[in-house]
């Protein structure tokens, strides 16, 4: 049985999302998904492959963090940028691709950088 969805209107969903964005200074995906009433990435991702026009939301957003962060590579004291960013990737976010609403392409831009594989050998 699939859990009942909390977020159906797209509308409510960037109104979270932008509400977020504007009232953090260091926005992350965790505070994202806290905002939107997500408490894992499968249910993100499962948001995101239901529903088309919420996933490209949810992509933009995320974009939106990760530019944030990389913007801050170039100022001093950006050491709390480079551990996020590190972190996020090694957890493995996926964009997705929603511009098309026939066809969703999984994994366009993978931004994990650590594999598995080199995980368990640097253990």
């Amino acid at each position: 049985m699939t859990p009942k969805r909390k977020l159906k209107d797209p509308k409510l969903v960037k109104a979270k999302i932008d509400g977020y964005l504007l009232d953090n200074k260091t926005p992350t995906l965790s505070g994202l998904m806290l905002a939107l009433g997500v408490r894992t990435l499968n249910t993100l991702y499962r948001y995101m492959d239901e529903d088309k026009a919420i996933g490209k939301l949810i992509s933009e957003a995320y974009l939106k963090i990760v530019d944030y962060h990389e913007k801050r590579l170039f100022d001093k004291g950006c050491v709390g940028s480079i551990f996020y960013l590190k972190s996020v990737r090694r957890f493995g976010f996926n964009f997705r691709e929603y511009d098309n609403a026939d066809q969703v392409k999984d994994n366009v831009l993978n931004i994990r950088i650590i594999e598995d594989k080199d995980v368990n050998q640097s253990k």
